[in-house]
């Protein structure tokens, strides 16, 4: 294509690539092809209009013989289909001729803010100047004023959604851009102010200030308004100490006297004790939280909230600042110093709504003596602040660890689970519970740990070692692990339930927060609603904790499935920003990389994943499949995965991916050619997906396929279900239920061969079937489904429903990512189809959307049900 460019500096390529610098040189001929390209609205000019526009000072004669030589100048160098007529008419073809001043509109139009912004690189036709035609003059002013005023209103609003997102940093470089698109918007100054003072950069806001005052000074002979005047004199009067806070967005809460903050030690004297600058923030919160009327602000949260200062940097003005944030009505500032063979703690208690502070000192001779030390200060701390609290004491002291191993080892975890570093998170947490086997948080973390590992039976037996070891927390952090426990069992909706008490009086938790939105993100498709339900609960973790990693993963993954492609690729940036190196680093760029059809970011991806761990390689796959909306792109990565030695863990599993997404996208014959192929190394996965795919109700197939598959089933003999079995990783996610899914395919494929009391046979002898203790309760669900499906051809849709709102989520759905089975997706999409069948299509609308929003298997039914809604 030939390519204008006209914001900025001009540019015109013709399409063999070659510079068009006669055009350029020319200035009303470029005016003119620049106007044909550019004026709003994009259509045909009458002849006559662009007489008056260019000659206006000549006879019509002379005009039109101008006009003729132009076109010809043009139609030279670009092309004779370059501008096309209609009658009388003259335009632009659209098709052979890009213009940056178009692109720019449609991108705005659609929200591609930030393609928008990199497309204006200055004004339209800058310093460009037509003599004689003052029209056309007066139509560039007026265009220059209207793109210059989109570009500003973008550059606006992509930083109000990064500051929404907490990267203040991304969110003042857009306001700067904004400020210079309107230099003079006294009001753009005041917010850009505003917003670099909400991002702690006080100097820089009184540099903006500065600036603009001598500016209006010089150009104008005036002086800033009240208003701003105002605004500048309040952030003037705040202590130069208020530096290096970062508040999040949002008013402050209301104060609560009983909520204490205590914020990260200073720690001098050995590089060794720096551990505890954050470590003591844990140890102290956990002893006061819970004596008597007291409790602690969330110490994930806090942490967040404070920038990484210098030891002894943190001062008591930032502290009541701090404290202010999460409406906390006292704080805890603190200092350690190991000097002459001694370590001295100090602790200095304040209350923010007035000057008045307790000290509380401790010394020891050992490191391995810290927790005297905490329960030294937690005593006078405790017994200055009330006197109702000392019965408490003994309690406290048993709400933590006794071992500085396991201390360390579990500290060491918090740092890496929070910078989604959960390989080695998973380590330290194991050495923390081997120093002490009754450290409850340990186990807690762990289980948390192991789940994001994908080891879902040792996530079950942390999270029950934790529960045993209650009555060592608080009552708080006894919901969470309650919650954990349930939705690892599968009853989600307790689980939900109990993060909303735990949020109910205690709504700056993030750990609640997070799991709340992880909750909803992961399993709300299994209950007719849609994972975008978790986009609040998560960016309110997110707001508390800037940094969390996990957080970020899952509102990745919410704008892949929205397409908000400028937040996908922000909020990857800032995901590899913050930890460049965590576990799912890869998976996110190949998220950003396939959903923004990066090509060159895609070669780097599928480059990097030779080094990459098969899980991170099973993940990659997966998240590329679901969120990039680039199906073809998923089949290359599969295909990489294949050739690499590394990815004999995964065995069939992008094989039987690539297999899925075929018949996503319409091929079911390469489909059953790639499962026939796999058939003679993994014949159980071979057949069973096979199955799986010709029992679909939506696709069509013969009567002689449906023959020849039954007696496949009939003569496999798949391995005994064994109660030992586990399902910890995804490879293995059908070990011990292959003969279960025999039974239940077997009735599925009778079925659609009307054979509808073979059917229900088939599905009683799979209820009765024993199964392992991870899949307890899915030979009973598998059984449901098969007579919700004969219910469905007997047109009974009431029966149908009600047999599959039976269906009950157990422990298996935590492997329902790696497996349609245990999604149970063809009993969702029979549910659909039996929704839409009594009337309630605002409930089949619920139960659809979910396909394709978690898992590569559930592909192949998001497009039926697209369409049988569409239908209805």
């Amino acid at each position: 294509m030939i390519r204008l460019s006209l914001l900025g500096s001009v540019g015109l390529v013709g399409s063999d690539g070659a510079e068009r610098s006669e055009v350029v040189r020319q200035p009303k001929r470029l005016a003119l092809l620049a106007y044909l390209a550019a004026a709003e609205p994009l259509r045909f000019h009458r002849r006559d209009s662009l007489l008056a526009l260019f000659w206006p000072e000549v006879d019509d004669a002379k005009a039109r013989a101008a006009l003729r030589r132009a076109l010809h100048f043009l139609r030279r160098f670009l092309g004779d289909t370059t501008i096309v007529n209609r009658g009388d008419a003259l335009g632009v073809d659209s098709t052979g001729v890009w213009c940056d001043v178009v692109a720019f509109r449609e991108a705005v139009v659609a929200g591609r803010l930030e393609e928008a912004l990199e497309l204006y690189r200055g004004d339209l036709l800058e310093g460009f100047f037509v003599p004689s035609a003052p029209d056309f003059e007066r139509w560039l002013d007026d265009e220059r004023r209207q793109l210059r005023g989109a570009a500003g209103v973008a550059a606006w609003t992509m930083a109000e959604r990064e500051e929404r997102l907490g990267n203040a940093r991304v969110a003042v470089q857009w306001a700067r851009r904004a400020t210079w698109l309107a230099p003079e918007d006294e009001s753009g100054i005041r917010r850009f102010i505003g917003l670099l003072d909400r991002a702690g950069e006080r100097a820089s806001a009184l540099q903006v200030y500065d600036e603009f005052a001598h500016r209006i000074d010089e150009e104008f002979g005036l002086a800033p308004s009240p208003e701003t005047r105002a605004l500048v004199d309040g952030l003037r009067a705040r202590r130069d100490s208020l530096r290096g806070v970062v508040v999040s967005e949002g008013d402050a809460p209301e104060t609560q006297p009983n909520l204490i903050a205590v914020l990260p030690f200073s720690v001098r004297g050995s590089a060794e004790l720096s551990y505890l600058r954050e470590g003591m923030v844990d140890l102290l919160s956990a002893k006061l939280d819970g004596a008597g009327e007291l409790r602690t602000v969330d110490p994930h949260a806090l942490l967040r909230c404070v920038q990484s200062l210098a030891p002894g940097e943190i001062d008591p003005q930032q502290g009541r600042v701090v404290a202010e944030r999460f409406g906390a009505g006292v704080f805890v500032l603190g200092s350690l110093v190991a000097a002459g063979g001694r370590l001295h703690a100090r602790a200095t208690l304040y209350e923010t709504g007035r000057p008045s502070e307790v000290l509380a000192d401790a010394h020891t001779e050992h490191e391995a003596d810290i927790f005297a030390i905490v329960d030294e200060l937690v005593r006078h701390l405790l017994a200055r602040r009330t006197t109702s609290v000392g019965g408490h004491l003994g309690r406290l002291a048993a709400m933590t660890t006794a071992s500085l191993p396991a201390l360390k080892a579990y500290l060491t975890g918090e740092r890496a689970f929070r910078r989604g570093h959960y390989s080695e998170a998973l380590e330290a947490y194991e050495r923390a519970v081997a120093e002490d086997p009754t450290f409850a948080l340990a186990h807690y973390r762990l289980s948390a740990t192991r789940t994001a590992c994908g080891m879902v039976d040792e996530a079950r037996e942390a999270s029950a070692s934790a529960g045993k070891l209650r009555g060592r927390l608080a009552q708080h952090t006894r919901l969470l692990l309650a919650a954990q426990a349930s939705w690892l069992r599968g009853d989600v909706d307790r689980a939900e339930s109990l993060y909303l008490q735990v949020l109910k009086g205690r709504p700056e938790d993030v750990e609640a927060w997070y799991h709340l939105g992880h909750l909803r993100f992961e399993f709300n498709l299994y209950r007719g609603q849609s994972a975008v339900e978790a986009l609040r609960p998560l960016q309110r973790a997110l707001a508390h904790d800037p940094k969390h990693v996990g957080a970020l993963t899952q509102l990745i993954r919410i704008a892949a499935l929205e397409r908000r492609l400028d937040d996908v690729d922000a909020l990857v940036s800032r995901f590899l920003e913050l930890s460049p190196s965590a576990d799912l680093a890869l998976v996110m760029r190949g998220v950003r990389a396939f959903a923004l059809a990066d090509t060159t970011a895609q070669q780097e991806v599928l480059g990097a994943m030779a080094a990459a761990h098969p899980t991170v390689l099973a993940a990659t796959l997966s998240d590329v499949a679901v969120y990039s909306d680039d199906l073809a792109g998923a089949e290359r990565v599969a295909r990489r995965i294949a050739e690499l030695t590394p990815a004999s863990a995964l065995g069939a599993t992008p094989q039987i991916i690539t297999a899925h997404l075929a018949v996503a996208r319409g091929d079911h014959e390469d489909a059953t050619h790639i499962l026939t192929g796999l058939e003679k190394t993994d014949r159980p996965s071979a057949l069973e997906h096979r199955a799986l795919m010709l029992t679909l109700p939506f696709l069509e197939v013969t009567a002689t396929d449906l023959m020849a598959l039954q007696r496949s089933l009939l003569d496999w003999q798949p391995p005994p279900a064994l109660p030992e079995a586990r399902a910890s990783t995804s490879e293995a996610v059908h070990e011990g239920m292959h003969a279960h899914l025999r039974l239940y395919l077997l009735g599925l494929v009778t079925a659609r061969r009307g054979d509808l009391d073979a059917a229900l046979a088939f599905a009683d002898e799979c209820e009765r079937m024993p199964a392992p203790d991870f899949a307890a309760g899915m030979p009973s669900s598998l059984a449901l489904g098969v007579r919700a499906r004969v219910a469905m051809l007997r047109d009974d849709p009431g029966t149908t429903l009600t047999l599959l709102g039976r269906l009950q989520l157990g422990g298996w759905i935590t492997m329902a990512v790696a497996s349609p089975f245990y999604a149970l997706a063809t009993e969702r999409f029979l549910r659909v189809e039996a929704l839409i069948a009594t009337g309630r299509r605002e409930d089949a609308k619920g139960w659809s959307e979910g396909f394709g929003q978690r898992s590569p298997y559930e592909l192949v039914f998001r497009d039926p049900a697209r369409q049988l809604l569409a239908r209805s």
